[in-house]
């Protein structure tokens, strides 16, 4: 199973993700944002998740459809995203 776990550096850029890790065809991501309710301010870390694949032109995409093979890879990568969602300072890296 291909495993390419990286750590984005912190950087003042918008709509960069704090985390990313893939598995096989399936890419979890981890993004910080900011939210404010009530006049309070807050983060709050969030999970993009997707399956990519090729089309016949060479074109990548997203999909939401997955097959029966792909569900442990997929368990795989969420249960990474998971780890990294609930560690306190979201830098757990146990590989």
């Amino acid at each position: 199973m291909q495993n390419n776990q990286q750590r984005i550096p912190e950087i003042d850029i918008p709509n960069v993700p704090l985390w990313r890790n893939q598995i096989g065809p399936f890419r979890a991501s981890i993004w910080e944002n900011q939210r404010t309710t009530n006049g309070k301010t807050f983060t709050v870390r969030e999970l993009s998740f997707s399956k990519r694949y090729r089309t016949e032109n060479g074109e990548y995409k997203d999909t939401t459809k997955y097959q029966t093979n792909d569900i442990p890879k997929a368990i795989l990568a969420l249960q990474k995203a998971y780890e990294q969602l609930i560690s306190p300072d979201g830098t757990e890296d146990n590989e």
